[in-house]
Order: structure tokens, then C-alpha cells, then sequence
């Protein structure tokens, strides 16, 4: 290749990740028309052997495939992202992987081993990153003046841990993916977490991102937080039997919430019909998300405090549930109408299933935004008070501020990091609000 080449090298771009070039000057260039036969083979082929990156974007191997691939302005190629190598182990498998491809002269196997040894390598570990025997390495090395030097006992790594100079460290973490997507995912996630978060095995992209998040989950939960209230939204971090005591009884026109399925989490049942039957004016409802499989349990829990009226339904558009404990995939979820006596129907007529697709953007449990728009603008007066006690990351709230109805919204969550990712939804729809009101 031409040096303007090799300049352009330092970085490339593929689609929209900037790949960082490690060792550009360190490995012998390719010559110009080995370049344009491996350019023409990607043409026709694609790319067969993985570039090598670290999880900073670094190019360990598979420069000239990467810069290939960029002048066909081609996305799909596969990549090996290898995670916790430091920089020296990085250099080295950098050098081995080309030694072991390429022919080289004299006095390029020199330089290399020269180099490999001032970092503190035994002849046996640079015969094996040359692909050479080691009695070859000592007599490339003999033929150096003054090439001896004091070598450090250990070497600190970009990590800033200290390793011993006699070993090459190996990657623990190996995540493979499909195309330069992929790999964006997974930099993007490699971004905000450490190497030491993930496992010492060879994972996939969607275990690095479910990892991501977790780290993320669990740095919101370390933090404090206080109430919130901006616009008509009033959000509580907290038990919501402890907080909501601080709601004025019969006072709320809808409580619209979403509880755990689970057989552990049916008590949570109980405490909600409770506190419904305190704080809904007489008249208010209760709608409530419901797994299908203890259904008894709940409707008996329920009906101690309130009224049954009536089940509405969510239909799934996406893919359905197996629920493997009755071997039945789930297309629709219901949505149970309880009422503090009595009953008054203030509401115009309305279909009780909808859809509005799956939303897990901001928490694993999240229903979608349009659905609960749909009951809330169904069901709750103009003007009045909307209670979500357990509202994750504020479906429900985001839902009642786009009802248009002048709602006061009034949410509560335990989970500190649910209620970190409520904040920021309320706080952006409120902008978004405001904005979308002075543009009208």
C-alpha cells in the first residue's frame, strides 16, 4: 500500500464506528497489489476471518480487511472483540498473528524480536509470537550490539495492574459479532463498563449488552434520590404502603398500575386492594396489568377491599409468551377493572382490548406507552387525580401526561433504578409537552 494509504489507516471508518489503528507502523505494510487482490477477493467473498479488536475500537489484526471493507463501503463482516488485554499483550498477539501469515525479511524478524525482547519476553515466548524456533530468535538476536538490558521484574498494564514480565497475558473475554452493528453494540456498552463486569468465557453481543445493563441498573441503585415534582407530575421514591400514606384519602380518580406476576409477589395483591380501597374517590377505579395463571389468588385478594366490574385485555402484537408452567403461549394480557363502591359510570362506551406493541426501551417489565393512553383517556375524568404505585420507569405517568386531560399524575417506585429512569422520562415529556404547546 501507498503511504497516503497507510496515513488514512490510523483511523478507519465503517459505517459509524472510528477503528483505531494499533500498530500501523509496527507490522510490515502490505504491498500495493496484495492489497488490490485481497480488496477484489472481499469483493467478491466477503470477508472470512475476523478482524481482531479490542473493546476501545483498537485494530489488533485485520487493518488492511477493515480498510478494504470501507472503500467497498461494505457493513457486514465479522469481527472478534477481545476484552482486559494490555497493551503490550495486545502488541504481541498483534506481531504473532501477522509473523505467522506473512513472509518477512531479516531484518524485519530483527526489529520485532528486538522490540519483543526489550519487553521483557524470554527467547521461547518471542520464537512463539515469530513462529520461529527459539535457537533461530538467539541467533537473530546475537547478531545486535548492545541489546542487552536491564528488564523490569514487572510491568504495569493500562489497567494499572502489575503483571509478571516473564508471562503474556490472554484475553478472558471474547465476544464475537456478525457486522459492524454488532460490534458497535458492543463498544457502545464497553463504553460505560469494565472489563472485569464481564464473564471469562466467549459471550455473544446480546449477553454483553444484558450485562451492560445490569452494571448500569446497579451504579442507579448506589445512588440517592429525592421526590420529584415538575409540571403535573408529583414522582415518590419508596414502598408505596409507606408513601402513599401521605395522599389524601379519597382523592384519586384512577389507579392504574402494573405488579409482578410472580407466586412470591402475589401478597403485593392484597396491600394494593388496601390502599385502593383508602385513597380511590368513591366511584374510582383501579386497572391493574395481570399475569393469567394465579388469576384466583388475585381476584380473591382484590375483592376483599374493592368491586369487580370488569377484565379488559392487552393484545400482544409481537411475539407471544410461552409460559412453560401449562405449556400455552400467551397472545394477550389482562387488564383487571376493580371500583370503590359505588359504582359510577361517568365514561362514554370503549373497547376493552388493545394493542400498542412491545416497549422495553426502559425497563424489563414496561408496557407500552399508546395502551395505557387508551384506558386512561377512557376511563379517567378530565381534571383528575391518576395513581401509579408501582410505576417501574413511568409508563403509566408518561401515558397520563399525553392523555391531554390535565391530569395531576402521581407515581411511586421502590426500585431506585427504575425511579433514576422514571425521572428522566417525565422530565422529557414534559419538555417535549411544553415544546409541542408554544410551536402550536
Amino acid at each position: 500500500m501507498s503511504k497516503k494509504q497507510e496515513k488514512k489507516e490510523k483511523v478507519i471508518t465503517v459505517g459509524e464506528v472510528d477503528f483505531k489503528v494499533l500498530y500501523g507502523n509496527l507490522l510490515p505494510a502490505v504491498k500495493t497489489d496484495e492489497y488490490e487482490r485481497l480488496k477484489d477477493s472481499i469483493k467478491q467473498l466477503g470477508v472470512l476471518v475476523p478482524v481482531l479488536t479490542d473493546e476501545d475500537r483498537g485494530i489488533i489484526d485485520g487493518r488492511h480487511r477493515l480498510q478494504a471493507t470501507a472503500e467497498l463501503k461494505l457493513k457486514t463482516l465479522p469481527f472478534t472483540i477481545l476484552h482486559g488485554l494490555d497493551d503490550q499483550a495486545k502488541k504481541h498477539l498483534a506481531i504473532k498473528l501477522n509473523a505467522q501469515r506473512r513472509q518477512m525479511t531479516q531484518d524485519q524478524r530483527l526489529a520485532m524480536a528486538t522490540d519483543l525482547r526489550k519487553d521483557g519476553l524470554s527467547l521461547r515466548q518471542i520464537a512463539d509470537i515469530l513462529n520461529v524456533a527459539h535457537v533461530t530468535v538467539s541467533r537473530i538476536l546475537a547478531t545486535v550490539t548492545n541489546v542487552t538490558v536491564e528488564f523490569p521484574d514487572k510491568i504495569t498494564g493500562k489497567d494499572g495492574k502489575q503483571r509478571s514480565a516473564k508471562v503474556i497475558s490472554k484475553p478472558k473475554t471474547r465476544t464475537n459479532a456478525k457486522s459492524v452493528g454488532e460490534a458497535k453494540r458492543v463498544f457502545d456498552v464497553c463504553d460505560k463498563i469494565d472489563s472485569t463486569d464481564l464473564p471469562k468465557s466467549t459471550i455473544d453481543v446480546k449477553r454483553v449488552e444484558k450485562i451492560g445493563r445490569q452494571v448500569e441498573i446497579n451504579k442507579k441503585r448506589s445512588l440517592e434520590y429525592e421526590d420529584l415534582k415538575v409540571g403535573n407530575a408529583k414522582l415518590m421514591v419508596g414502598d408505596f404502603l409507606e408513601r402513599c400514606l401521605e395522599i389524601p384519602d379519597s382523592s384519586v380518580d384512577l389507579c392504574f398500575t402494573d405488579p409482578l406476576y410472580e407466586k412470591d409477589a402475589l401478597p403485593v395483591w392484597g396491600d394494593l386492594a388496601q390502599m385502593c380501597a383508602k385513597k380511590l374517590k368513591p366511584g374510582g377505579i383501579l386497572m391493574a396489568y395481570s399475569g393469567v395463571l394465579y388469576l384466583p389468588q388475585i381476584h380473591q385478594m382484590l375483592g376483599e377491599h374493592l368491586t369487580y366490574m370488569w377484565t379488559a385485555a392487552i393484545y400482544h402484537s409481537g411475539r407471544s409468551k410461552l409460559v412453560r408452567a401449562v405449556q400455552i403461549h400467551q397472545a394477550w394480557k389482562p387488564v383487571l377493572v376493580y371500583y370503590k363502591p359505588p359504582l359510577r359510570k361517568y365514561w362514554h362506551p370503549f373497547y376493552d382490548m388493545v394493542t400498542g406493541g412491545q416497549e422495553k426501551d426502559h425497563h424489563h417489565y414496561e408496557q407500552s406507552v399508546a395502551e395505557a393512553v387508551h384506558y386512561i383517556k377512557a376511563i379517567c375524568p378530565a381534571n383528575g387525580v391518576l395513581l401509579d404505585p408501582m410505576m417501574g420507569s413511568a409508563t403509566t405517568i408518561v401515558a397520563g401526561l399525553h392523555a391531554d386531560l390535565g391530569l395531576t399524575c402521581i407515581g411511586c417506585e421502590v426500585d431506585k433504578a427504575a425511579y433514576s429512569t422514571a425521572e428522566e422520562r417525565v422530565n422529557n415529556t414534559i419538555e417535549q409537552l411544553q415544546s409541542k404547546k408554544e410551536s402550536a
